[in-house]
């Protein structure tokens, strides 16, 4: 069946249908979330909730949730069976990290320019090294997972 949708998901079959699950289980746990704030918020605590938290709220819980079962899920490196394999992906992982913090830092540098103050830097800096340690750390977990599980395949 093609959607939408479709060009957006793998064309492996069992990882499409695997999504397609998670999006849904998303898409619910998502309703739930904004009914139990809209109820919380009107008649239980009597509280005005702001409208922009609200919306991160949702996005961020539909998100989450989607990407944490796609990690815990194992299916993202099918291939990575053997140490050999697993430590090449590995390093292909971290290299990849560190490439896209480079090239951020390059991007920025071009398009914003080079940061003059002290504290400019540090924000820079520490974004850059939060969203690569972030990154990092979902894909090693993710690799670890899927690791353990095709070794159990073997």
């Amino acid at each position: 069946m093609k959607s939408w949708l479709s060009f957006l998901l793998p064309n492996d079959e069992y990882k499409e249908k695997k999504i397609l699950y998670f999006l849904s289980e998303g898409s619910i746990v998502l309703l739930i979330a904004l009914f139990s704030i809209f109820i919380s918020s009107r008649y239980v605590f009597n509280f005005q909730l702001d409208i922009e938290f609200a919306l991160f709220a949702s996005i961020f819980i539909f998100l989450g949730y989607v990407l944490l079962r796609y990690i815990i899920s194992g299916m993202e490196y099918t291939d990575v069976a053997t140490e050999h394999a697993y430590k090449k992906e590995l390093k292909h992982i971290f290299s990849r990290t560190c490439s896209f913090g480079i090239i951020y830092m390059l991007l920025y540098f071009i398009f914003v320019g080079i940061p003059s103050k002290q504290n400019e830097w540090g924000e820079l800096l520490g974004l850059l090294l939060s969203i690569c340690l972030i990154w990092f750390i979902i894909s090693f977990i993710s690799l670890k997972i899927s690791y353990k599980k095709n070794k159990e395949l073997l």
